[in-house]
């Protein structure tokens, strides 16, 4: 069966769904998607198999397209300029994604979804039970290309309408790992400026995501406004394990965080949020922040709550609060381990604070 010819016969005679059966499905010229009436269906991971062994493997290319796939695993084998990406949406658009129980094995991005610079808003985006074990992997000869080498980059503005819902996937850093690399990067637009909004990414979910690795941030969310990061598990990142910056009275809370090699937790650039009941153990090993924090640094930040966290710092302090952050309630958290120091910069506002024997 020709997939592209199967998808664009669906599509001309007003959708439906195009199953896949348990084979390899190789393509020379990425799967493309233009409709928003299909959908498609596998037998399962490792069951259907789109392999693309000279190109992308799919590239969504008109305004308003839906790619509905769900119970394939895409490959990709060819690591030249933007090719070798699982999913690319072309710039500029506005497209749907309902990404359900795939798996990623691609040379380059698994999913590519950047508008950025241009203000074109992203679209609905479900991104569930996924695996990303071996994406955005490093292969034998140094191949370049322009652009950053995150696995999931999704990176756009967000009307307030749209459904946004990247939940309960795995993350597994591969042994070849591009250097660099986020796992899961969610940025909305920065147009205005540090920590002034406009927080274009509003109401997402961002719940119950596993990270084994990574050589950069596992988890990074900016620009956002109401989000809810809840229950992710984050293991071994290079950099900083929990990232999330740039938020308007957003949820951060039951993420657990383990061995990051600089800070634990960054918050930079909150206002009225709520981060509580989050766990950071053992992190800060290699921390680069000047003030030398390993647990939880806290910046730039204004009007947040933060409770019930249990930290845990490797190297530096556990705590530290800097560049003007004021009238943040921080209380009841709990400091275990031999670096208790917490660090209160001059700089800083009036903060209510439960701490004792700061430096």
């Amino acid at each position: 069966m020709d997939i592209q010819q199967a998808y664009d016969n669906l599509a001309q005679q007003g959708g439906g769904i195009l199953p896949l059966t348990d084979k390899i499905y190789e393509i020379r010229e990425p799967l493309n998607i233009h409709s928003n009436n299909v959908r498609i269906i596998g037998s399962g991971r490792k069951k259907s198999i789109i392999l693309a062994s000279a190109c992308n493997a799919i590239e969504v290319t008109q305004n308003d397209a839906v790619l509905n796939i769900e119970g394939v695993t895409i490959q990709t084998r060819f690591p030249k300029p933007l090719k070798g990406i699982g999913v690319l949406v072309h710039p500029q658009l506005t497209v749907d994604l309902k990404i359900q129980n795939c798996e990623f094995e691609t040379m380059l991005n698994a999913i590519r979804y950047r508008n950025h610079p241009d203000p074109t808003s992203l679209g609905n985006i479900v991104i569930r039970n996924c695996r990303f074990f071996k994406s955005s992997t490093k292969t034998p000869r140094d191949h370049y290309y322009d652009d950053l080498p995150h696995k999931v980059m999704l990176w756009g503005a967000k009307s307030e309408d749209k459904i946004f819902d990247v939940s309960y996937n795995e993350f597994r850093k591969h042994p070849k790992q591009r250097k660099g690399a986020i796992e899961l990067c969610i940025w909305g637009d920065p147009t205005n400026g540090i920590g002034n909004g406009p927080f274009t990414l509003r109401k997402g979910l961002v719940i119950g995501n596993t990270f084994d690795g990574a050589t950069r941030e596992c988890l990074a969310v900016s620009d956002h406004q109401k989000f809810v990061v809840a229950f992710n598990d984050i293991k071994d990142s290079e950099r900083v394990g929990l990232y999330v910056i740039r938020g308007y009275r957003s949820d951060i809370f039951n993420n657990v965080v383990r061995g990051s090699a600089f800070r634990g937790h960054r918050l930079a650039n909150l206002r009225e949020c709520l981060w509580s009941w989050n766990e950071v153990y053992d992190s800060g090993i290699q921390d680069n922040a000047k003030v030398g924090v390993g647990g939880m640094h806290i910046s730039y930040s204004y009007n947040n709550v933060v409770t019930n966290n249990v930290i845990k710092a490797a190297k530096g302090f556990a705590v530290a609060i800097n560049n003007g952050s004021s009238g943040n309630y921080i209380a009841n958290n709990e400091i275990i381990g031999d670096l208790q120091g917490i660090f209160v910069a001059e700089d800083s506002g009036e903060n209510a604070h439960d701490f004792e024997g700061l430096v």
